[in-house]
Parts: structure tokens; sequence; C-alpha cells
């Protein structure tokens, strides 16, 4: 729940070249601080944030809107909304007989909700054709919610600070060996040095990058060259099993995935783009975007450390494209239940919007598909987990629809099982409710 304050103020022309304050009380659960003036009959005045009386931010006369978050803030400011005293900062520039300043802090909650982006990205920092810039243009201009920069062996993309955005950035490294590749995400410097020449060394790193706060994800078990060597009993929070348009490289993952909730283990599913870029550093297009697929999280902050842990909770799902079917599934409350553990005799709310009559929607435990449904434009239903270990969601579709609607997207190439029109696409894949044993 937001909490809003609104003060209003008087100034008059003796008090110009002073500071005025407007206090207000930051408590545990707040997402963001959103803060505006308005002034009418004339003035110059200044604008500012202070914590405990140690100044946050200042944007002078320039700004007449502020907004604060945990990992962003408006150029100017410094991330972070602790809990404390906090004031916004009037600097009292020149005064007209009828300045008058309305004030306005809206304490924004923390309240569940889906958040989209992109967990596995390139840029010229390694092998990526991508300028940092057109990156974050591209996540802005898509309406990101998050991207994570996630560069070979190198954090030297951490530090590129990028101004005009309204998404955030999960710092990342690509953990690139010769046996297999893991994303550390969460912090700029994860390790000191990326060398790995066996098991023992990654083991090591994990450790290293585990001890400065990183969430570890295994990239694309059977992509090429980058094939995981190392087996599936060493330190790891998520797998990658969608790494760019849908393959049969993929559907290996999947399975290799499902075999794995089979035996019992709850590991999360994850996507990425892993997106390199064309052969023009500014060319930014469908061919190579940094939203194939797209990974959406259920969490109660747009925080990395929110948004990290609800990825190691498996509270995620996957889509071909922003615009590919959505899953849901929750309890009566409307509560998210996707990665969570229930009782047995849970009845789980299924839905599934956005689909196209032709579209396949699956439901799957670990004896395989238990439910099919087709010719349907969305999917409300109710199912109640009695013997099934685990139930998840997968939705497929014709490569002609995903074409037509999306005419200058090229999914035929070296990654893809695309190359007709008649075959079946991964449109969307969540992550299990799980039942307690």
């Amino acid at each position: 729940m937001d909490e809003i304050l609104k003060v209003n103020l008087s100034a008059r022309p003796e008090e110009s070249k002073s500071y005025r304050t407007v206090p207000f009380t930051v408590r545990e659960g707040c997402d963001g601080i959103e803060f505006r003036y308005d002034v009418t009959g004339g003035g110059v005045i200044d604008l500012g944030l202070e914590r405990e009386g140690e100044s946050r931010g200042w944007s002078g006369a320039e700004r007449t809107l502020v907004l604060v978050e945990k990992d962003a803030a408006t150029p100017g400011y410094l991330p972070g909304v602790e809990p404390g005293e906090w004031a916004v900062v009037l600097g009292l520039h020149t005064c007209r007989p009828e300045t008058e300043i309305a004030v306005q802090i809206r304490l924004i909650g923390e309240e569940r909700r889906w958040y989209r982006g992109d967990l596995h990205n390139h840029s010229h920092h390694s092998d990526g054709r991508h300028l940092l810039e057109n990156v974050f243009r591209f996540a802005r201009e898509h309406h990101f919610d998050f991207i994570s920069l996630t560069d070979h062996n190198t954090t030297a993309q951490n530090e590129f600070r990028y101004e005009n955005r309204r998404f955030l950035v999960i710092p990342g490294m690509e953990l690139t060996t010769y046996y297999g590749h893991m994303n550390y995400w969460g912090v700029k410097k994860p390790v000191r040095d990326h060398k790995v020449l066996n098991r023992e060394d990654l083991e090591g790193k994990t450790g290293e990058a585990r001890a400065a706060g990183a969430t570890v994800s295994i990239n694309h078990p059977f992509k090429g060259p980058s094939v995981w060597e190392y087996g599936y009993d060493v330190d790891f929070d998520s797998l990658e099993v969608w790494n760019g348009p849908w393959s049969d490289k993929n559907a290996r993952a999947v399975e290799l995935w499902d075999g794995m909730l089979r035996e019992g283990r709850r590991i999360p599913a994850v996507g990425g783009s892993d997106s390199h870029g064309s052969k023009l550093a500014h060319a930014i297009n469908y061919e190579t975007s940094h939203q194939i697929p797209t990974t959406w999280i259920n969490s109660e902050s747009r925080s990395v450390e929110g948004l990290l842990r609800n990825i190691r909770q498996g509270h995620v799902f996957i889509t071909y494209l922003p615009d590919c079917p959505r899953l849901e599934m929750t309890d009566r409350q409307g509560n998210n239940l996707m990665g969570e553990t229930v009782p047995p005799g849970t009845e789980i709310t299924l839905t599934v919007m956005d689909l196209r009559e032709s579209d396949r929607v699956k439901l799957i435990s670990e004896g395989g598909v238990i439910q099919e449904y087709a010719g349907l434009l969305s999917l409300k239903g109710t199912y109640t987990l009695t013997r099934e270990r685990y139930l998840r969601i997968e939705v497929y579709r014709k490569t002609a629809l995903i074409l037509d609607e999306h005419p200058d997207l090229i999914i035929r190439g070296k990654h893809t099982v695309a190359d007709d029109r008649e075959a079946w696409q991964m449109a969307a894949l969540g992550n299990p409710v799980y039942r307690e044993m």
C-alpha cells in the first residue's frame, strides 16, 4: 500500500537563500520514494533529498519529479530506501511575495507483481557487437523492468552508468570455461579471477561468488562448444533451459530439467536471450533481440535482491516474446503459487492469457502430460493437486503464427529448429507448484 504525504508551504522574499525541509519517515516494506513539487507565484526553488542529515541527492531547479528506488534513482540521486527519518530539502533560491510551494511525497509500498526482462546478454565488453548504450536503449524502448549484463569473464560492463533508464540493471558475469558456462548475478565483481580448468576450480569460483552474494545459474547445457560437463551435483540456484530462440537444444534442456524434477530436485528454470548482436554495432532487431525469450519474475520488489531471491524460489515463467501467453498458478486469494509447496488437496487456479486458437496448452507432472487444451483464446480453470508431486504448464505455438505476427522476426538459423512454418515452438513455460511430501 502506497503512502502519500502532501504539504503546502508559503515562502516570502526575506527567506530567499535559505532552506526548508519536509520531513517524513520510511518504514520497512518501502520499495521506493517518489517526490515532486510545484511552484506558483514566481520564484526559483531548488530540490534535494536527505536521510538523517546526510544528503542523498540534489537537482536544483532542474527537476520537479524524482524517483529513488532500492537499486536505481533519478540522476543526481543515490539509490536506496533504508528505513529512517528522511526529508525533502527545498532550497529557497529566490522567493516572491506570492511564492507557494506544493510538495507531494509518495512512499511506494512493496507489492507482488510480475516483472519482465532478460537475464543473459552480451555487449562489446566481451564478444557481443552491441554498445551498452544500445542495449539499454532497447531495454527502455521495449519497456523492460530489468536486464542483466553477463559478458564473458569480465565485469567492466557493470561499471557503465546509463542515466536515461526506467529499468533495473542486475550486475552479472558469465563465467566462461572450456567445459561449460555459468551466470553469476547480483554483484559487480563476483570473483577476483575467472580461470577454471577443472571441477575443483569451478567449485572454488562459485564459493567465492556465493560469499560475495551472487546467485548462480548454469547456462545452455547443450549449446555447441559450451556444453555443460561438470555434472549437476555442483552448487547452483537455477538452470537456463531456454536460451535464445526455441531450439532442439532448449528442448533437451527442458527434458533434463524435467528429469531433475522427477527425481525430487526443485531447480528453478530460467531463460535468457544470450544476445550477442548483429554485425553492425548499432543494429538491434528481432534477429538478435534481447527479449527472446522473456523471463517473468513474480516479486514484491523491483530490486536486485528481491528479483534474485524470487528466482531462487522459482517464482518464474518464460515466454518466447513479451506478447506470448502469460501464465499464472494461484490460490483462491490470487496469491502466486508458482515455485511454492502446497499441502495435498490444494486447489490451484490455472490462468493462461493471450492464447491463439491453434495454441496447445499442456499440464505436466512427473508422469508426463496429464491434460491438454486447444482451441482456446484464454484458459481459466482449477486443478486439485493430490497425488502428483508437481504441476507445471507449457504452451506451444506454430512457427507460422509467430512469424505472421512478427514479420521482421528471424528465428531460423543454427540455433533453431524452425526450418518450416508448420513446426511447433515453445511459446511459454512455467515453473511448477510442488506438493508437500
